[in-house]
């Protein structure tokens, strides 16, 4: 039996909708996660960093940390890579100081999309 390993958990994020279905419902789950307030540690859900010149966001929620430069000369140049091209693009990447950066699944780019709007569905700040 393995000892001293330490597992952290993390609320779920929201989903940014503002209907309640159910009558009796608690509404836990409405307008977003951290949206435009602090946790109980008093720290917002993303943090945007400037790291060796470049900008990124650190979501306390996952852990992941994403490209924060938009459409801006960054990461990518404010280039369309598709998808063929955007796989070694990333794997190739050195970014704010990382050269471990990929692709993110589908369910860590919905972690981040506030499904409460249409366009962009993430939130600018900090992903601007």
């Amino acid at each position: 039996m393995e000892t001293g390993i330490t597992i952290l958990t993390r609320g779920l994020p929201k989903t940014g909708q503002t209907i309640t279905y159910h009558s009796e419902g608690d509404g836990a789950y409405q307008a977003g996660w951290w949206k435009g307030k602090l946790n109980v540690n008093n720290k917002t859900r993303f943090v945007l960093k400037t790291i060796n010149g470049d900008k990124v966001v650190i979501d306390r929620a996952t852990g992941l940390m994403w490209a924060a430069d938009g459409d801006e000369a960054g990461c990518n140049e404010s280039g369309i890579l598709y998808w063929d091209e955007a796989l070694p693009y990333a794997y190739n990447l050195t970014f704010a100081g990382f050269s471990d950066w990929r692709i993110p699944n589908i369910n860590e780019l919905g972690s981040i999309i506030n499904f409460g709007k249409e366009t962009p569905a993430i939130d600018q700040p900090p992903f601007d």
